[in-house]
């Protein structure tokens, strides 16, 4: 199911345009090919402009906000308490290192 979903975002389609296209006009003996190649740049560029305007990205993100509803504001406190409560547990147990800031820096002490 990850294979299909990273299909489906516009941004692979672009980079396959624009990498099909610059295979195809620079590996190609065919001036019909190489011209083929060209117009999928020219494509591939055109469509990643399009999708870097304002009214096609917010339309794009307003079919997502449609489809899926908003956490209500109690799952998101829990979820941030959880949250910091897992951090301060990391940081109790000793996964987090300080640094120690009163002895010289040397060279060899960043290679350790």
């Amino acid at each position: 199911m990850p294979v299909v979903k990273s299909i489906t975002t516009p941004i692979i389609w672009v980079l396959a345009l624009l990498v099909g296209g610059l295979l195809l006009s620079m590996l190609s003996k065919r001036k019909l090919l190489q011209r083929a190649g060209w117009y999928s740049i020219l494509l591939g560029v055109l469509a990643l402009l399009a999708f870097s305007l304002n009214p096609v990205s917010n339309l794009l993100a307003y079919s997502l906000e449609c489809r899926y509803a908003l956490f209500p504001r109690k799952t998101l406190v829990r979820l941030m308490c959880s949250l910091f409560s897992a951090a301060a547990c990391i940081r109790q147990a000793g996964f987090v290192q300080r640094p120690n800031w009163t002895a010289p820096a040397t060279l060899a002490g960043t290679m350790e």
